[in-house]
C-alpha cells in the first residue's frame, strides 16, 4: 500500500513520540535511588524492538520466507516480553490449538510483529493481568496473536488516523506494515473466548517439525 508523504510524516511523528516517552520514563527510572534495572532493561528492549520493527517494515529487500514452527515462535515472544509483562503485573501464557504443520514465513519478521501486538496489549489496562499468545488453524491457514479475555477497546487504524491514536494503536499500526512485508494482514481475532490482535499465515508443504 502507498502512503502519501503527509501520512508517513505523521505516522513517524506519533511513533517518535511514542519513543521519546519511552526514553523519559527510562530516565527518570534510572534516576531512582533504587533503580529496578530490571523493569529499565525490559522497557528499554521494547522501544529498541518498536524502532527495529518500522525498520524492517521500510525496508524494500525481499523477505526470504522458509518452514519454521508457530510454537517456537511463540515461545520466543513469551521470552521477550516476560521482563514487560512482569514490571506491569501481567500474566503471560502460551496457547496452542490443533497446530502442528509448520508456517512459511520470515522468522524474524513475525516474532517483531507478534512482540509488537503483544506489547499493545500489555499497555492496556487488563483488570485479569492475563495474556495469551495463541495459535489456531482457520480456513486461510495458521493465525498467530496476541489475546486477553479483558481486551479494552482498541482499534487498528489506518496511517492517516495516526494524529489521534494512542500508543498502542501506534504498535499496531507498526504491526500492520510489517504484516504488508510479510504479505497478511494485521487484524482482530479470536481465540478460544478471547480477544486479540494477530495475522494469518500459510502452512508449509514440508511436513516434519522446523524449530
Amino acid at each position: 500500500m502507498l502512503l502519501l508523504s503527509t501520512e508517513i510524516d505523521t505516522f513517524s511523528l506519533r511513533l517518535t513520540e511514542q519513543l521519546r516517552d519511552d526514553m523519559l520514563r527510562i530516565l527518570s527510572l534510572a534516576e531512582l535511588p533504587a533503580s529496578d534495572t530490571t523493569t529499565i532493561a525490559a522497557l528499554a528492549k521494547g522501544s529498541l524492538r518498536v524502532a527495529d520493527a518500522f525498520l524492517l517494515a521500510s525496508q524494500q529487500t525481499q523477505l526470504i520466507l522458509e518452514p519454521v514452527t508457530a510454537v517456537s515462535i511463540l515461545e520466543d515472544v513469551a521470552h521477550d516480553l516476560y521482563p514487560l509483562a512482569k514490571a506491569n503485573n501481567i500474566e503471560m501464557e502460551v496457547s496452542l490449538r490443533g497446530t502442528s504443520r509448520p508456517i512459511l514465513a520470515h522468522r524474524q519478521s513475525v516474532r517483531d510483529l507478534l512482540n509488537l501486538v503483544g506489547m499493545a496489549l500489555v499497555s492496556q489496562q487488563l483488570t485479569t493481568g492475563r495474556i495469551i499468545l495463541g495459535t489456531h488453524r482457520s480456513v486461510r491457514g495458521t493465525v498467530l496473536g496476541a489475546f486477553s479475555p479483558d481486551l479494552n477497546e482498541l482499534k487498528l487504524r489506518s496511517s492517516a488516523d495516526t494524529q489521534n491514536t494512542n500508543n498502542a494503536e501506534v504498535l499496531l499500526s507498526v504491526a500492520a506494515r510489517l504484516g504488508e512485508r510479510l504479505q497478511t494482514q494485521v487484524k482482530q481475532y479470536k481465540h478460544v473466548s478471547m480477544t486479540g490482535f494477530g495475522a494469518t499465515f500459510n502452512q508449509s508443504n514440508q511436513l516434519q517439525l522446523i524449530v
